[in-house]
């Protein structure tokens, strides 16, 4: 593959261009493909990080399942070849997980698979930095959300996270949870067990922690 022999200023100019055509139904495929090959190429500009926020609406808004796929897919690569320091991290991370709660329930989806292929692919001292970022939201998803698939993928994204973070890290969230469950702990602001599930899958995250050996 041939690499984009782009000037700045013209590659500037290029993104901004794309902003505006990733939101065209009629253009958006190209437009993602082209997005998707500059960040393949690591077409550094500050413009890119910025056209990033409005991919992850598109994963989360867009109507059709095509367009939220590959936006979250552009993004996810985003995340693992792009230069970033701690503050600009913890805020393509941070929007990821505001769309957990999306209105509609395909979009609610979406951004639980992409927070998943995140923890999945996220460094482990991201993933320790942000844990309660994490966390939380899923935990929540996990308890109140009755959509089944929602469900299911709150629960796969913790398991990620709890396989995944450190010991003390996984033993801080721990402690969330057991306080959650104790008879003083169950308030309107917790998180509610409506199932078997939330204990049991506490269980599961952690064997890999507490046996010294699971895989």
């Amino acid at each position: 593959r041939k690499a984009l022999a782009l000037r700045s200023p013209q590659l500037k100019v290029l993104v901004l261009l794309l902003h505006e055509a990733v939101l065209d139904m009629t253009r958006q495929t190209a437009a993602l493909s082209l997005i998707r090959a500059l960040v393949d190429q690591k077409c550094v500009v500050v413009e890119m990080y910025d056209l990033m926020d409005r991919l992850v609406e598109i994963a989360v808004q867009a109507p059709t399942s095509h367009a939220r796929e590959g936006a979250a897919d552009v993004f996810l690569r985003f995340l693992m070849k792009f230069p970033m320091g701690h503050k600009r991290v913890a805020h393509h991370v941070r929007q990821p997980m505001r769309n957990v709660t999306f209105q509609h329930r395909d979009g609610r989806r979406s951004a639980l698979r992409l927070v998943d292929g995140m923890l999945r692919r996220l460094p482990e001292k991201v993933l320790d930095d942000e844990a309660e970022l994490f966390f939380l939201p899923c935990v929540l998803r996990l308890a109140n959300d009755d959509d089944r698939e929602c469900h299911d993928s709150a629960a796969a994204a913790l398991k990620t996270l709890l396989k995944r973070v450190t010991p003390d890290v996984f033993a801080r969230l721990i402690g969330y949870v057991l306080r959650w469950l104790s008879p003083d702990g169950l308030t309107d602001q917790n998180p509610k067990t409506t199932s078997g599930d939330e204990p049991s899958l506490m269980i599961a995250g952690g064997k890999k922690h507490g046996g010294g050996g699971g895989g």
